[in-house]
């Protein structure tokens, strides 16, 4: 074998040999007894997240979204990397009563028996439907349910990771802090409002209508695309209300509601109520509903 293959026979047994090195400490390390892991906490959507890394810092834990951008909470299947992820989790916080969390906490409990389940929206006052269900599962889209959310994910916190009060306990004094200064400001935007009727395509901002006096005028109905007469209905009540803006979500196609827009005259907004930035979303959600 002449000199140079040989040489460059032996660069890569060495080169093999420290790779086949470094996977080895790799394994060896990942599997000492006690060794210090960063903390998994698992949410359902993306403005939990914003949530917990409030209360705890966003290096302290690594938060895991079980919806990712651009799908609805509504339907969402998890994938199995989804599921596998999971069960490295230390607690599970849900929103209350998405259609994805009725569909799929029955069967996180059952795959993960000692895997805690924690509802954020545990003590929010929830609006019903004339059937007594829960109206409206964005429980999220306002700041006095996040400052309940707030409280209830905090506790918890503390509960999981007690070596963390001090500081958990300082961060929901700060966020409350927050929270109350986006509703006073929310509240003052309201009064000044020159309409308080608004159309959304998708019906997500209940609770916004509620805590602000607002109408809620949706184009939905029952989760469905309107009927030709419901749609006409609706055109005629948004033209006998004050209504000046239609919210559509970032994810559906706006030629959705184009045309009635323009017989309603209704300027067009896109909004994201799943935003990972939960606060600047909802502040520009509520100068777009009070301009």
């Amino acid at each position: 074998m002449p000199k140079l293959e040989m040489k460059m026979h032996k660069t890569l047994e060495i080169t093999l040999l420290v790779l086949l090195g470094c996977m080895l400490a790799v394994l060896f390390w990942a599997c000492v007894p006690g060794r210090k892991t960063v903390p998994v906490v698992t949410v359902s959507i993306l403005p939990q997240k914003w949530l917990v890394e409030e209360l705890m810092g966003q290096n302290r834990v690594r938060v895991q979204v079980m919806v990712p951008a651009g799908s609805g909470p509504e339907s969402y299947d998890p994938t199995p990397r989804d599921l596998m992820s999971l069960s490295r989790s230390d607690v599970y916080f849900s929103v209350g009563d998405l259609g994805f969390e009725r569909a799929w906490i029955p069967r996180f409990r059952e795959q993960n028996g000692t895997l805690p389940v924690v509802e954020m929206g545990e003590y929010v006052s929830k609006m019903s439907d004339d059937d007594g269900n829960e109206a409206d599962p964005h429980l999220w889209t306002t700041p006095l349910n996040m400052k309940s959310m707030a409280s209830v994910t905090a506790a918890a916190l503390v509960r999981f990771f007690p070596e963390d009060k001090d500081s958990i306990t300082a961060r929901l004094s700060a966020l409350d802090e927050k929270l109350d200064a986006m509703h006073r400001n929310f509240s003052r935007l309201a009064v000044m409002a020159p309409s308080k009727t608004f159309v959304i395509y998708h019906p997500a901002l209940s609770y916004l209508a509620r805590d602000y006096g607002m109408t809620q005028l949706s184009v939905e109905q029952d989760h469905k695309e309107p009927s030709v007469s419901q749609l006409q209905a609706l055109v005629e009540a948004t033209k006998k209300s004050d209504a000046k803006v239609l919210l559509i979500q970032q994810e559906l196609d706006v030629r959705l509601v184009e045309s009635f827009a323009q017989e309603t005259q209704l300027r067009v907004v896109r909004i994201n109520v799943l935003s990972p930035d939960w606060e600047t979303e909802m502040k520009r959600i509520m100068l777009e509903l009070t301009r």
